[in-house]
């Protein structure tokens, strides 16, 4: 496309309207920023900007509404890699990756890993536990999400139907759908992401129900990225916005995994079965990841 030669400028332009009115304010907008925005934050902003301007092949959004949903998706994973990239080169650190994702304004597949996934981990996992998963999703070894909302409950904790049973006699947990409103539903990082979630379930052991809990559960393996056994996933398409980030659902046909996927932090289902709690910890403790994540919104 070429723009026809000699036409007039546009005057006053845009530009030197905004910069008009901005010119009355009663108060420097310099200084404003320093009250509104610490110190700390000024600077990891300024480093951030920085590393996102040299690479703008990867960074650039120049022409994101140009885009379709899985070129929106590709582009997010693409700047989400290159991100994780930097971090194990140690030119940003994993708090600077969170400020890079406020900077691009882009919620992408990563999203929900950093938000959801780790912070349960830490919040619900013994050390033992966070050996085993936590310190691979720290490393991005293994990318998870967060499996709480069902098609007929929303947040309804409480009613969710997905069942974590017990299974003495091979010391496992037995994961499961059992109808169609038990369906994990609209799950961010789920649709085409994630190879482990954390599914909350309603635990029961020995006949007996003990309320929700967090079991992770693989997902996809690790070696293909296809399907376990049992698991049915999938991405939910193309959504009026937040199309870069992959919201899908999941359903478990009886899909066993070790007594320790069960987190184990607030409660213990010992080998045989005995269940038992640390003294004054709430139960609802179980789903604290939702409400911390409601808080940060």
């Amino acid at each position: 496309m070429q723009i026809p030669k000699g036409l007039e400028p546009m005057t006053p332009s845009t530009a030197d309207t905004l910069q008009a009115e901005r010119s009355k304010a009663g108060f420097s907008v310099a200084e404003m920023n320093e009250f509104i925005v610490d110190a700390e934050m000024r600077q990891q902003l300024a480093k951030v900007e920085a590393v996102l301007a040299a690479e703008p092949e990867t960074f650039s959004q120049r022409d994101t509404y140009f885009m379709g949903r899985t070129e929106k998706m590709e582009h997010a994973l693409k700047m989400g890699r290159r991100l994780i990239e930097l971090m194990k080169a140690g030119r940003l650190t994993s708090d600077e990756i969170s400020v890079a994702d406020m900077v691009l304004d882009v919620n992408g597949p990563f999203g929900l890993h950093r938000a959801m996934f780790i912070p349960t981990l830490q919040q619900q996992a013994t050390a033992a536990q966070q050996e085993r998963f936590l310190k691979p999703a720290l490393d991005y070894r293994i990318l998870g999400c967060y499996a709480q909302t069902e098609i007929g409950h929303g947040s309804n904790v409480q009613g969710l139907e997905t069942t974590c049973t017990y299974v003495a006699e091979t010391d496992e947990f037995e994961v499961h759908t059992p109808n169609i409103r038990a369906c994990k539903w609209w799950i961010g990082s789920l649709g085409v992401t994630a190879t482990h979630a954390v599914v909350m379930a309603q635990l029961v052991v020995a006949g007996r129900a003990h309320g929700p809990h967090a079991v992770v559960v693989p997902l996809r393996s690790e070696r293909d990225h296809a399907p376990l056994a049992g698991v049915t996933v999938g991405d939910l398409g193309p959504k009026f916005g937040f199309n870069a980030m992959d919201n899908g659902f999941l359903l478990l046909d009886r899909v066993r995994v070790p007594r320790d996927n069960l987190l184990q932090r607030y409660i213990t289902v010992a080998r045989g079965g005995a269940v038992s709690r640390p003294a004054g910890v709430d139960p609802k403790v179980a789903y604290g990841t939702m409400v911390y994540v409601r808080t940060q919104i």
